[in-house]
């Protein structure tokens, strides 16, 4: 412990022993507060690392500014008085300091922090971190005529795309940013505009969809200058989306908008609101498809605009930079279906020579479905043999499926899998016998039926 920490510790000790005189029995009855110590060092030379920001959260994850701490001139931090209770810490470099941001216990993540449990008069000590060092990238926003952008979202990926929340960032008075210190390795930014902006959304250097996005390489140390973006205006459009049956709004109905090239425009997350209404902003001048794509099992097909089941029915929307195209409604046909299944067997034990049979029974929640597949699969000591022909699926000799295509009537009804017939003797217990079960929506890309799958075994039903 540095000579400084020791003197603090003196004075703390002597202002509990005033305050406990001075106090009575209010002091006494007064729990005692909890302590956060560590030491922070570099990764590589093992050396400490003075002037770091060591942050403390609770266990809801609120920052605790008052209770946050300083490395000294040997790497050392110790928290504020702590109440009782779990708390978080990550280590955080201010710019130009090059060491990558950590939480306890060695992760960069918010979600694999580990808590530290800290009780009234405890110390814990040991919060130590060893901090990798990476690099930042710099730049500035503004829109074509030149004015910086304020307070536009920057974010960034990894090379496989992965989304890095950890390290974005936001535009300041002047439009600049700093994103770092990022691991070294190889980045993705894009610039992602509110709607207030009325610009569009860009990958660095300036391109619409990510696939024309150069990557950006950052080794350890790096401070990249120049990762600049000019966002250009953009059109909105606004709609609503109802059932078509029940005339009622259909909420949280993800809205697709594709292009003449048939790819989906990478705008923020378009989705219905409770009273069914939308709005898609930051759109590049151009002409349009637009999809409300249903929930799974929401009771509703998906439709193109205006009311379309396909897309080669749906209309074409053109938008302009700066304008408003509204109501760009649509009205979605009753679809999706609840396929409840379930397998009856006629007991829990076969014998040799007893009668057996097997049937399924399936409840449609929804109208008549016709030609809807139907797979059945009965593993037998890891065998698995495909049901209506019973072959052997031997991949790679066999990687096909097997199925039946049914017709299911509104309501109840029964698929009879095996016909009675006398059970035969086969040589080994009936308990290690499985039935799996599914029906698919391959055949219902418009209903887009739920799919469902049951397991079965002997061992199952008295």
């Amino acid at each position: 412990m540095s000579f400084r920490w020791r003197v603090w510790w003196i004075c703390l000790y002597l202002a509990d022993l005033w305050l406990a005189g001075s106090m009575g029995e209010h002091a006494v009855a007064r729990a005692a507060g909890g302590f956060i110590r560590g030491v922070v060092t570099d990764v590589e030379s093992g050396e400490p690392i003075t002037g770091l920001r060591v942050r403390i959260y609770d266990s809801a994850w609120t920052f605790r500014v008052s209770d946050s701490a300083w490395t000294d001139e040997l790497g050392e931090y110790i928290t504020g008085e702590l109440a009782a209770g779990e708390y978080y810490i990550r280590a955080v470099s201010t710019y130009p300091q090059p060491w990558v941001t950590q939480f306890w216990y060695r992760t960069p993540d918010q979600e694999t922090a580990v808590p530290i449990r800290v009780e009234a008069g405890q110390t814990i000590i040991g919060i130590d971190f060893a901090m990798a060092r990476g690099g930042y990238l710099r730049g500035g926003i503004q829109d074509t005529n030149g004015y910086p952008m304020v307070d536009v979202d920057l974010d960034v990926y990894t090379h496989e795309w992965r989304y890095a929340g950890i390290y974005t960032d936001r535009t300041d008075a002047d439009g600049q940013y700093t994103i770092g210190p990022l691991p070294a390795g190889q980045w993705y930014v894009r610039a992602d505009p509110d709607l207030v902006h009325g610009v569009c959304q860009a990958y660095w250097p300036g391109v619409w969809y990510r696939n024309a996005a150069q990557i950006l390489a950052v080794g350890a140390g790096d401070d990249i200058p120049g990762v600049d973006f000019s966002l250009v205006s953009g059109g909105m459009m606004t709609g609503r989306v109802m059932e078509k049956v029940t005339g009622q709004p259909k909420v949280d109905c993800r809205i697709r908008i594709d292009g003449t090239d048939g790819l989906e425009q990478p705008i923020h997350t378009v989705k219905t609101q409770p009273d069914g209404t939308y709005l898609a902003y930051g759109l590049p001048n151009g002409v349009y498809r637009i999809l409300a794509d249903a929930p799974h099992g929401c009771g509703a097909q998906d439709a193109y605009h205006p009311n379309a089941p396909a897309a080669a029915d749906a209309a074409w929307v053109t938008t302009t930079a700066g304008d408003t195209v509204t109501g760009i409604d649509i009205e979605l046909p009753e679809g999706n279906f609840d396929l409840n299944i379930a397998l009856k067997m006629p007991r829990r034990w076969v014998d040799p020579g007893e009668v057996f049979g097997l049937t399924m029974d399936v409840e449609n929640d929804g109208t008549e479905l016709t030609a809807l597949p139907v797979f059945l699969l009965l593993d037998i000591h890891g065998a698995i043999y495909f049901w209506p022909s019973w072959s052997l699926w031997d991949p790679p000799e066999f990687i096909g499926l097997d199925f039946l295509a049914v017709d299911l009537p509104p309501g109840s009804s029964s698929i009879t899998i095996l016909p009675e017939f006398i059970w035969p003797q086969l040589g080994f217990d009936m308990d290690n016998l499985f039935f799996i079960g599914a029906m698919t929506s391959w055949s219902l890309a418009i209903q887009a039926s739920d799919v469902e799958m049951e397991e079965w075994s002997f061992d199952g039903y008295p």
